[in-house]
């Protein structure tokens, strides 16, 4: 559960942030290459990179883990879901779209996919691995 949770939050906040794994790379000075590793889940930081990616993405070592004490529970999933979103309404509408009931559609979504969060987690990991 760790290591699943762990890599989807590494990846979501960065999102979230709009970095590069580059940007990543450059400020905290872990190789790109193992940043690319631990998103996809094929290479676990040590310590060192652990701490840096914490005080680098502004959350706690516990939260990046899977363990929700700060309160940012429910960020990955609301990450990937408005990712999702984004990407259907421009291809459908173009980028200048925005849909009138937005906010209510996300919501409704964040709320029935938080009942299947650990399903969600494991299948959107599997599907980044080729990133």
């Amino acid at each position: 559960m760790y290591k699943e949770v762990f890599e989807l939050r590494l990846y979501a906040r960065r999102k979230e942030l709009d970095l590069s794994q580059m940007d990543v790379s450059r400020d905290t000075e872990i190789n790109q290459s193992n940043i690319s590793k631990f998103e996809a889940g094929k290479l676990e930081p040590n310590l060192e990179a652990l701490g840096k990616l914490a005080n680098y993405y502004q959350v706690s070592i516990d939260w990046l883990l899977g363990n929700p004490h700060n309160g940012r529970e429910g960020d990955v999933v609301k990450t990937a879901i408005l990712e999702f979103y984004n990407e259907i309404l421009n291809s459908i509408k173009g980028s200048d779209y925005q849909a009138k009931n937005r906010d209510e559609l996300l919501e409704m979504l964040y709320y029935n996919l938080e009942k299947d969060k650990d399903d969600i987690l494991k299948r959107y990991s599997s599907n980044r691995e080729g990133e």
